[in-house]
């Protein structure tokens, strides 16, 4: 009981969408047609490990956010343990590297922000919140000491670029998380800053 019912007493129509197979052949297709479309390949190791990582969480999701990770190797780059074996951990191993790559305190307070905003939360509304926390805008001027008392849009406008497959934006140009799992995980991960 729950939204599935309330989608059949409303006639709502309702699509099946069939699992994604854990055949490799199935796999390897998928992911080359998606990797071409960004007009991008990858080595026959790569690819056989990437293969071999999805087959386990053969999942729309998984997918999606294997070739986020895919989508960041080099030919020359180590690639493996960069894909864990599900959804939920896979999504810890982004948020770890959003966090090596803008800070963890600044990562932290703005995914936290998107995360326990009621409704969405708009960029000007994320740039203010993260300007009023003392411990954002020491980590971001960690080398310099401005007097704007202001986080710059440009450091923001960044992290949201790299958000971009995570977050949707909606109608009254508010962020949401893209996915259920992507809340959840950040809930868990970021509940310590919750307000």
């Amino acid at each position: 009981y729950g939204p599935y019912t309330k989608i059949i007493n409303d006639h709502v129509p309702v699509v099946w969408v069939q699992n994604l197979s854990d055949s490799s052949k199935e796999i390897t297709t998928i992911l080359t047609q998606l990797l071409s479309k960004s007009n991008m390949t990858i080595t026959n190791d790569q690819m056989k490990y990437a293969v071999d990582q999805i087959a386990q969480y053969p999942t729309a999701l998984y997918l999606r956010l294997a070739l986020r990770v895919i989508s960041r190797w080099t030919s020359f780059g180590e690639f493996y343990d960069t894909l864990p074996s599900s959804a939920p951990t896979l999504i810890d191993h982004i948020y770890s590297k959003l966090e090596s790559t803008y800070g963890k305190t600044f990562c932290s307070y703005a995914l936290a922000f998107l995360t326990f905003s009621k409704s969405g939360v708009s960029n000007t509304e994320l740039e203010d919140l993260l300007s009023i926390e003392n411990d954002v805008l020491e980590s971001v001027f960690q080398y310099s000491d401005p007097k704007t008392g202001r986080l710059p849009s440009h450091v923001l406008s960044r992290l949201l670029s790299d958000l971009e497959e995570l977050i949707a934006q909606g109608e009254s140009g508010v962020y949401r998380w893209y996915h259920r799992q992507l809340k959840e995980a950040a809930e868990r991960r970021y509940g310590y800053l919750r307000m």
